[in-house]
């Protein structure tokens, strides 16, 4: 077909309708060969005396298909078309009308409903760009990232929101559009995008807020969107309900600060929301339980209206009342080990979701969706992970792994089959494990279930490295990453099924990526991106460990080609850092395998920061405690010049790891840390430390604080001396750690006091910086001069007495004593 030159009509568009759906290829191969066609379609969507209604609609159609495909979005977003569905969009509601009125739209609901439709399939395929998508590491997609940041900004722009949020009215000829528009604002991501949202209002009360209410007057809490979403639940159609249930958690989910309106203003909605996750539709109780899932992981800091409103939901069949919202929350335990009682919507969101996925008769998507939702649910929090595991969800998750089609490793047949297994089956394997990694990661008893259960699941998670879907590695390696934080099963069950060995294998193939063709995107997974992933002109194919490369049978079909992903490299060093600690008995195999220079190159990369930091984690594990022959050939391979710029990196995450690879060059032995000071100089150490500590990042600041005590004596003995001790920025900060409510910076600020003492350094300066004072107070002394109530109730983890704030950390306060006896010598 010859590029259009005139508009297409409407037989040519229902042709193209036709030729194009359900097609990702047709639809990037149609936009490829007509470059026209965008530009004479965009028109026929806005309202004119040569377009029809149907031609109108059909245009849409098209459209809207197009908007489906990620490898059209480049095309998508240069002809402009955000901004033609917006003008579309603004041109069809009633001029000066209010929405709450429920006008009449000027175009047809059916038309209406597609152009929302495809404006909101747009919006996801721009989230989607510039975040990935929302659940798994799914296709990588970082081309048009720079085209829809600027398509996404404009779209959150008032006038833009102008001409789309009014659809969420009430108006019966709205309603399909309105539900387009709510899986809109469920596609957004962060904070920032929906804050413009959550605070839009129509145009007559935008003027009434101007001038102010009065003190009787309604106020709305949440704002208006939140308001006509929690509308849309009262009603009966399904897609609706779905729609709006997930926009809800997706603004509960970015703002926190939503969540205390749920148990005040929207209180009967959160009942609304806790009749649905018992709803027939196993859809509408999948949606409902992320909407609980968002109200139960933020929960209020003190007992409130929140847990007051929801307290009173009613019982769960025989289970109880649902007490309060917040009764699974972080840090609610009431001593170490000690488990709070479980909520009852807790239990009913658990045993909801633990019935989806359990029923082999519903669809696998709708089934990876219940075991997402297990996984926000249950992802850092270890009481509502222990209280999961109560409820049967281990034993879920390991028995939905055992029923996915097994994995050879050794088979190339095998994993050449592995290629056709549909989507869904896919990201239900991905789903599975990356649930089960959540669920494990919190507690070491979990991982020890999961590592006992019988039969097994090692071998099956074990060969999942294998997969050529790279969602699938990247599950695997999380559960990886999650067993091997007990330094029993690592050295047991991972040890003996030789999972280490097939992690530092995934690191160095899926480290085999040049930095331009993808590294510095969400991967390079997919057809005409990235490179294969072996050296020279050969490739890196799916082999077992001893496999031969040409030891196929003949005429047997060549195994397929898997290409690397840096979002399993990620994951796959994630793993790694742990494998590499001291207390791991397969530490030797990184430099016998030649993982060495992998992992260098890691470390320094110049433009991934992510790859940087986990790069240097697993080199900084492997120097601790290792023989100076080891830590030599490392820095031989980084090079002192490069390792003092990553000292100084502008990514903190990056500088901290930096500086505790520092601690551990210079830990062990006094040969050590002579030759780490000697290497990078006592000058720049001392540099790097007081930059370190200007950062007012804990974590970097801890680790600055850590390489003065394990270099100090050393550092004196240079010509000139440094005179750290003298540093006034350095003995303000250095005060101001001794009163970090974080402990771990507390006992590094009073390790640096009493090194600094034990070498006879700075006892005048330490006073008149007021550190005597300081320290005095923290061991409970009387001290005139001491800190004021106000500012002792503002530090955590310190104990209020009569002479200043006592110490509570044990670790702290033996040191305290002997700091507190070199004062006491002078």
């Amino acid at each position: 077909m010859p590029p259009p030159t005139t508009p297409p009509d409407l037989t040519t568009l229902k042709s193209l309708r036709n030729q194009i759906i359900g097609s990702p290829s047709s639809k990037l191969l149609l936009l490829r060969s007509q470059p026209q066609l965008l530009p004479s379609l965009l028109p026929l969507l806005s309202p004119s005396a040569s377009a029809t209604p149907a031609l109108r609609l059909e245009a849409a159609h098209v459209l809207g298909s197009l908007c489906r495909s990620g490898d059209c979005l480049s095309y998508i977003l240069s002809a402009g078309t955000c901004e033609v569905l917006l003008s579309a969009l603004s041109s069809s509601l009633p001029i000066d009308a209010d929405p709450d009125a429920s006008p009449p739209p000027t175009a047809p609901p059916a038309l209406l409903r597609a152009l929302a439709k495809s404006l909101s399939s747009l919006v996801d395929l721009m989230c989607t760009a510039l975040h990935g998508t929302q659940f798994g590491i799914g296709p990588p997609s970082y081309r048009g990232r720079a085209r829809s940041a600027l398509a996404l900004e404009t779209l959150l722009t008032l006038p833009a929101l102008d001409s789309f949020l009014p659809l969420l009215s009430p108006s019966p000829a709205t309603a399909a559009a309105g539900t387009s528009i709510a899986s809109l604002i469920s596609h957004l991501r962060t904070q920032e995008e929906t804050a413009p949202v959550l605070a839009w209002l129509p145009e007559r009360e935008r003027v009434s807020a101007a001038k102010g209410k009065r003190g009787w007057e309604k106020k709305e809490e949440g704002g208006w969107v939140v308001g006509r979403l929690c509308t849309m639940l009262k009603g009966g159609e399904e897609k609706a309900q779905i729609a709006s249930l997930h926009a809800l958690s997706t603004l509960l989910f970015t703002t926190p600060t939503l969540t205390p309106t749920f148990g005040r203003f929207h209180a009967p909605v959160a009942q609304r929301i806790f009749d649905l996750s018992r709803a027939r539709s196993p859809a509408v109780r999948v949606a409902a339980c992320f909407a609980l899932t968002a109200l139960l992981c933020h929960r209020p800091a003190r007992p409130s209206s929140l847990t007051l409103g929801l307290g009173a939901l009613g019982s769960l069949g025989g289970m109880g009342s649902l007490g309060g919202i917040g009764g699974m929350g972080k840090g609610q335990a009431g001593g170490d080990g000690e488990t709070p009682p479980p909520s009852g919507l807790l239990l009913n969101v658990l045993a909801t979701l633990q019935g989806v996925v359990e029923d082999e008769r519903e669809e696998g998507e709708l089934r990876a969706e219940g075991c997402w939702c297990l996984s926000l649910l249950v992802m850092d929090d270890r009481p509502r992970a222990v209280h999961a595991s109560h409820t049967g969800l281990l034993r879920t998750l390991c028995t939905l792994l055992r029923s996915f089609p097994s994995i050879d490793p050794l088979s190339p047949s095998s994993l050449d089959d592995l290629w056709e297994e549909p989507l869904p089956l896919l990201h239900l394997r991905e789903a599975c494990m990356t649930a089960l990694a959540s669920l494990t990661l919190p507690d070491a008893g979990l991982r020890s279930q999961l590592a006992e259960q019988k039969p097994s699941v090692l071998p099956i998670i074990h060969a999942s490295l294998s997969h050529p879907a790279p969602g699938v590695r990247h599950a695997a390696c999380q559960v990886v990453r999650a067993l091997s934080r007990s330094v029993a099963i690592l050295r047991s069950s991972l040890v003996d099924e030789g999972v280490a060995v097939s992690v530092l294998g995934l690191v160095v193939r899926e480290g085999r990526v040049k930095e331009e063709d993808g590294l510095e995107g969400f991967g390079i997974e997919g057809e005409g991106d990235g490179d294969d992933l072996a050296e020279g002109d050969g490739d890196e194919l799916m082999r077992g460990e001893g496999e031969e490369e040409d030891g196929r049978e003949e005429g047997e079909k060549e195994p397929r080609k898997v290409k690397g992903d840096r979002r399993v490299l990620l994951a796959a060093l994630a793993a790694l850092c742990n494998f590499s600690a001291d207390f791991s008995p397969v530490q030797h195999l990184l430099p016998e395998q030649d993982a060495l220079p992998v992992l260098v190159r890691f470390a320094t990369s110049p433009s991934d920061a992510l790859l940087r930091m986990n790069g240097i984690w697993v080199l900084k594990n492997l120097v601790y405690r290792a023989d100076w022959n080891l830590k030599k050939g490392v820095m031989d391979l980084m090079g002192w010049a490069r390792f003092v710029e990553l000292c100084r990196d502008e990514d903190l995450r990056v500088r901290e790891q930096a500086l505790s690879m520092v601690r551990n060059l210079a830990a062990s032995r006094d040969a050590d840390v002579a030759q780490t000071v000697r290497a990078m100089g006592a000058g720049e150490i001392v540099a790097l430390v007081e930059e370190a500590m200007a950062t007012e990042n804990d974590d970097v600041m801890m680790n600055a604080l850590f390489v003065v005590v394990n270099t100090l004596p050393e550092l004196y003995k240079s010509s000139p001396p440094p005179i750290l001790h003298q540093s006034p920025a350095f003995l303000k900060a250095l005060l101001a750690c001794l009163s970090s409510p974080a402990q771990p910076l507390r006992v590094a600020a009073i390790r640096v006091v009493h090194a600094l003492l034990q070498s006879s350094l700075g006892k005048q300066n330490l006073r008149e910086a007021g550190i005597e004072r300081r320290v005095r107070e923290m061991e409970g002394l009387r001290w005139k001069s001491g800190l004021t109530g106000a500012g002792r109730k503002s530090m955590g983890g310190l104990g209020e007495a009569d002479g200043g704030e006592v110490e509570s950390s044990l670790e702290v306060r033996e040191i305290v004593r002997k700091v507190t006896a070199y004062f006491e010598d002078a």
